[in-house]
């Protein structure tokens, strides 16, 4: 990112389930910080399926590297299988012990840049045509089954969530809005980094990566960057004068 720092741009860590060169990857990862020279790391959430372990390990990442880091949860962060007796609402609000948890508000960076972040959710925008409300609320195709739906239990439906964040980050955009701006969801806010040409399973789970809004928001407010996670992959572009990463 060219604001005047270098920064580090990862999500979707998964410590439960990955490692590199046969260590755990949070071991690899503070390497890779401290032998870098980012002044700044983001981390876009899916940190791991544990809230608990997802705490130890951001601690561990900005204590041992040095660096400082800012993340907004993932749909598994807040995922309640190792905690049953726990909700969303919870899981979420237990997050902000990380103080560079951007759900406790922006946080303004050198030369004049905000960041502002949250995880969002999804509206089935990005879900294909002719697929109904009621079938993207099932969140099962075939036989299988949208895990946030067991797992990630809110206390409203899907789309009452996706605005709960909407209205939340258009505030905080708002608030922001004649500064420059970096906005960090865990979904996705523009459909060019959904499952392309999809088959007929992904144009139903397609629904469930993010939502067209959230782009509309980059745009309305004139975010120079917006970092997102949840797609396993990594991809640049610049669309509209904004750079998705």
């Amino acid at each position: 990112m060219k604001i005047g720092l270098q920064v580090g741009v990862i999500s979707d860590l998964h410590v439960d389930v990955n490692e590199s060169a046969g260590k755990p990857v949070v071991e690899t990862l503070v390497e890779l910080i401290g032998n870098s020279g980012v002044a700044v790391v983001l981390i876009a959430g899916d940190v791991s399926n544990d809230y608990r372990k997802t705490l130890a390990v951001l601690d561990k990442i900005e204590r041992e590297s040095g660096v400082s880091c800012y993340y907004v949860p993932g749909n598994h962060d807040l995922w309640n299988e190792v905690h049953p007796h726990k909700n969303a609402w919870d899981i979420y609000h237990e997050l902000m012990a990380f103080k560079g948890n951007l759900a406790n508000g922006p946080v303004e960076l050198p030369n004049g840049w905000v960041l502002v972040g949250d995880v969002g959710w999804y509206d089935y925008s990005f879900g294909g045509e002719g697929i109904t409300r009621k079938a993207f609320d099932n969140m099962q195709y075939e036989d299988r089954v949208w895990q946030d739906k067991i797992k990630a239990i809110w206390d409203r439906p899907a789309l009452e969530m996706h605005q709960y964040f909407l209205d939340k980050l258009e505030a905080q955009l708002k608030r922001w809005q004649h500064h420059k701006l970096i906005l960090m969801t865990h979904v996705v806010p523009h459909p060019a980094f959904t499952v392309q040409d999809p088959n007929a399973m992904w144009q139903y789970l397609n629904a469930f990566l993010g939502s067209k809004v959230y782009g509309s928001l980059v745009q309305q407010y004139q975010v120079r960057y917006a970092v997102f996670g949840h797609v396993h992959y990594r991809m640049t572009k610049t669309i509209g004068g904004t750079t998705y990463a």
